[in-house]
């Protein structure tokens, strides 16, 4: 309702056959231009046009009066051109206007030029020549700027030596000498806080100056709507991320509009779950790059949650105002974000440009999660129908946990699949368990043999299915042992660990993890790598090698530190965990034949 309200006063501004002054005040990035011109660019058509000449002029930059002045003519424009704006020809077009030779000025024109002529061989008679000629031409123009629709923009950007009083005092000349209609466009926060010189000058002339003020806030759906109006897909699922954050800054909007364009290809044909989260995540850091001073959460600060969220590291309950705060709008939109996506939209604001090969990978990684979690999702869902209940739903259960389980072999694991077959056979479902069985083995030997070894039990013995153990040992091969640096890698990406991630980590040696940290590329992320390692320390667990993992990496660290006073400096960031405490040693026993003193 806002820009109606605004757009109805504006127009009546522009059409009105009056000389007048207003102002047009928001904040920034409200789209107080973006309106202005579209109705300046609506009136423009009418027939007959409501002005006979349009100048735009921004003061971003301007420091003195002769700019301004002659900035007003150079850029006025016929009606048909208001919405292209000035260009060479049009200036051409005003000048010929101006200095026709039956008038005063031009026959000053034309004298000026002969003499121009006449003089150009002698450097020093066109020395003295030029600046009173181009004085004399400036003053001819600006007595040409009279009648004019006029909007002077970026009030608060103005330079510094251009005083606020020369502004308003030529728009009240202009208004009340030149018969023109003048608009100033500004953000009044802009020009400073209350007691600031140049915001003082303004609310103290703006009754004697402004006719009116007209005040642009527009809201959230409005701002929404100007920019993903109609758009569908990813483009809506990020204008409804942007409207829950309460971006009304078009600037931003219309930057994340780009991003969204730019990234959509990648996914045009992943899950809607995919789709939904690089939306949320574009969203959230296009708004946090380009809108802190709009109230968004500093970059570089959601940057580390959201990538140091995926590492369990971040300690948000021990964080202080603004950043305490800053967490809970990161995780108010809820859903799911996938590492990969998050490091690739970080990767593209950091760098300015996409790269497609890596985006491509993080699409594939966050479609591979998000199937996992659709057949973790629907399991639950199959079990349910089990545990939930005392109905006599014995068909539909089976079907349900059979079917379930069948679709989703490739992310179900050996001991979810082998309790699975139990079930089906207690329920006198042999062939269904069978049938699952050799799904399950054939999918999985295709993509990795070592996944059919019988695992390591955590949680005590697991009932067992003997036809299904059979066929999985038929295919399945010793399991590879990964380098301390290939572990460490994955690790980085993974919210969770094998045995074999256990043991690798433990068993390495403090000289291993010293090479490692050494050793790791200029591109790669080292932060995170050290951080996979330390975070074994936070995992409440009665397995001592979880601790001794992070103590290990710890000394490394603690060795590369004494190495100069650069590492030492690196490593101060991280928070290191101390070594164990030895044992105090056992005094010897007292020996009854000797007396003490």
């Amino acid at each position: 309702m806002t820009t109606a309200l605004a757009r109805t006063a504006l127009t009546c501004f522009v059409t009105a056959q009056r000389p007048s002054a207003i102002a047009l005040t928001g904040p920034w990035g409200s789209g107080k231009t973006w309106l202005w011109n579209d109705v300046v660019a609506k009136a423009a058509v009418a027939e007959p046009p409501p002005f006979k000449r349009y100048s735009y002029v921004s003061l971003f930059g301007l420091n003195s009066m002769a700019e301004l002045k002659a900035a007003l003519f150079e850029n006025a424009v016929a009606p048909a051109q208001a919405s292209q704006g000035a260009t060479p020809a049009t200036l051409a077009t005003e000048m010929r206007e101006v200095f026709v030779e039956e008038t005063a000025v031009g026959a000053a024109w034309t004298f000026g030029a002969k003499a121009f002529w006449r003089t150009r061989r002698n450097a020093q008679n066109l020395a003295q020549f030029l600046p009173a000629w181009g004085a004399a031409i400036r003053s001819a123009t600006f007595l040409a700027v009279r009648d004019y629709l006029i909007c002077i923009d970026d009030v608060e950007r103005k330079g510094k030596d251009l005083p606020m009083t020369d502004v308003l005092g030529l728009v009240s000349y202009l208004r009340e000498q030149r018969n023109c209609r003048v608009v100033l466009i500004l953000n009044e926060e802009g020009l400073g806080s209350v007691g600031n010189g140049e915001r003082d000058l303004f609310a103290g002339f703006r009754e004697k100056v402004l006719d009116r003020e007209v005040v642009f806030t527009p809201t959230v759906e409005e701002c929404r709507e100007l920019v993903f109006g109609g758009m569908t897909g990813m483009s809506a699922m990020a204008g409804d991320v942007a409207s829950g954050l309460g971006i009304t800054n078009l600037r931003i909007l219309q930057r994340l509009s780009r991003a969204v364009d730019e990234f959509s290809p990648f996914v045009a044909s992943a899950l809607a779950a995919v789709q939904a989260s690089l939306a949320r995540t574009l969203a959230l850091l296009v708004w946090c790059h380009y809108g802190q001073a709009a109230g968004a959460p500093g970059y570089l600060f959601a940057k580390e949650v959201l990538l140091s969220h995926f590492a369990g590291l971040m300690e948000t309950d021990k964080l202080a105002e603004p950043e305490a705060g800053w967490v809970n709008t990161l995780w108010a939109m809820g859903g799911q974000l996938y590492h990969g996506l998050v490091q690739e939209v970080c990767n593209t604001l950091d760098r300015g440009y996409l790269d497609a090969d890596a985006v491509n990978t993080a699409v594939a990684d966050a479609t591979a999660q998000a199937e996992r979690e659709a057949a973790s999702g629907s399991m639950a869902d199959a079990w349910r129908l089990l545990h939930n209940t005392f109905a006599d739903n014995r068909a539909v259960f089976v079907d349900t946990l059979a079917t379930t389980a069948t679709a989703h072999a490739r992310w179900l694991g050996y001991g979810e699949v082998e309790t699975v077959c139990v079930v089906l056979r207690k329920l006198n479902e042999a062939a269904r368990a069978d049938d699952l069985a050799r799904e399950w083995v054939r999918i999985n030997a295709a993509i990795d043999p070592a996944r059919l070894v019988v695992p390591e039990e955590h949680f005590g013995p697991r009932e067992e299915d003997p036809m299904f153990r059979s066929e999985a040992l038929g295919h399945a091969q010793a399991p590879h042992r990964p380098t301390l640096a290939e572990t460490i890698r994955e690790q980085v990406d993974k919210s969770g660990w094998n045995p074999i991630d256990i043991e690798v980590l433990s068993t390495a040696t403090v000289s291993e993890y010293v090479t490692f940290f050494m050793n790791a590329g200029p591109d790669e992320d080292l932060s995170r790598y050290v951080h996979a390692c330390l975070r074994f320390a936070r995992i409440n667990s009665t397995d001592g090698r979880l601790l001794a993992i992070a103590q290990t990496a710890s000394e490394a660290l603690r060795i590369i530190a004494a190495m100069s006073p650069l590492n030492k400096l690196r490593v101060m960031k991280f928070p290191l965990v101390s070594a164990p405490t030895p044992p105090a040693p056992t005094p010897p026993p007292l020996n009854p034949f000797v007396q003490e003193d």
